[in-house]
């Protein structure tokens, strides 16, 4: 009896397994009826599955936008930082740098998780704000500000994506799931017209290999030798 097709089976393979079934049915006279009836849950997976694909890549995308945010963000830390250092060998009275990061670091705001270090960079505009607009340090402000904000919004589009690659997946699997059942219709329908010996024909062995079929070879090819 042929095999149907395990729910456990990937979408490739079992977008693979129903694509051999339709070119196996269009070989039989009359068959072309089976292909037709279970086409439109294949089309239907095959389309889920490329918004799977593309999702995939939206979700990597967001995945860099956010890495690329949070270097730009470091990056100004570590700038504002070494401003504070040079600002205060030029005054050494004002002792700028601890104002800014009170444990005379920045390490630890680099390497913190993306939501806490934005809380932290939030902090250090606070304490350059509280140095009043003329000083010459006041620019770090708005442009970690901004680069916080970026940070944070790459966050929200990200967790966007993930969602939607998840309902994608979801819609995959529903979708993969519609097609095994047509696919077992199809093999109920193939009995009822070309009988068990006719129907066999048109459904694959979902058992083949590429190293199966390379042990069947290598056997030929002994056989022939001898």
């Amino acid at each position: 009896m042929a095999t149907m097709i395990p729910k456990r089976f990937s979408v490739k393979r079992v977008l693979n397994t129903v694509r051999r079934h339709l070119r196996l049915c269009k070989k039989i006279l009359n068959g072309s009826f089976l292909a037709e009836q279970i086409q439109p849950e294949y089309t239907d997976l095959i389309e889920k599955e490329n918004v799977v694909i593309q999702q995939n890549e939206r979700v990597e995308d967001a995945y860099d936008d956010v890495s690329y945010a949070d270097n730009l963000l470091d990056d100004a830390v570590r700038n504002l930082f070494g401003s504070c250092e040079e600002y205060d060998r030029s005054n050494p009275s004002q002792s700028v740098k601890i104002k800014v990061f009170p444990e005379e670091r920045f390490g630890h705001i680099v390497r913190a998780p993306y939501n806490k270090e934005i809380e932290m960079v939030n902090d250090l505009i606070a304490r350059i704000n509280s140095l009043g607009e003329q000083h010459e340090l006041y620019p770090h402000s708005a442009e970690l500000a901004a680069l916080a904000q970026g940070l944070r919004d790459s966050l929200v589009a990200r967790t966007s994506t993930e969602q939607e690659h998840r309902n994608a997946q979801i819609e995959a699997e529903i979708s993969k799931e519609n097609l095994i059942r047509k696919y077992e219709v199809n093999y109920l329908d193939a009995r009822k017209t070309f009988g068990k010996t006719g129907a066999e024909r048109l459904f694959p062995d979902i058992s083949t290999s590429v190293s199966r079929n390379n042990v069947d070879e290598e056997d030929i090819v002994e056989n022939e030798a001898a």
